[in-house]
């Protein structure tokens, strides 16, 4: 399986967000600048994902593994609830002082 499931659908896509959401269609273009080079070997990493709504949109293009992270692990636990893929890795991070503690549910 390659690192894309639908390059057409995602440059679709990419067009529709430009006009809907400047920021996401950015995002979008660098992940498949990213992508494609990548074969979907590396992992992305979503920081400070909420409740998922962003990395569920990219796990609709993208193959790779994902790690999606937050510090409110309401967020998580509502962000896993209604994840519809199985290459996100969702998991909320403790942050106390200097240091940072992952915690992958």
């Amino acid at each position: 399986m390659g690192n894309l499931y639908n390059e057409d659908l995602l440059k679709k896509r990419i067009e529709e967000l430009e006009i809907f959401s400047p920021r996401l269609s950015f995002i979008f273009k660098k992940l498949y600048k990213y992508a494609k080079k990548d074969n979907g070997i590396n992992p992305i990493l979503d920081i400070g994902c909420g409740k998922g709504h962003v990395v569920e949109e990219i796990a609709n293009y993208f193959n790779n593994n994902i790690d999606a992270i937050d510090i409110d692990s309401n967020e998580i636990e509502e962000a896993m609830q209604n994840s519809m893929h199985k290459n996100i890795n969702y998991g909320s991070v403790q942050i106390t002082g200097s240091e940072i503690r992952p915690n992958y549910v």
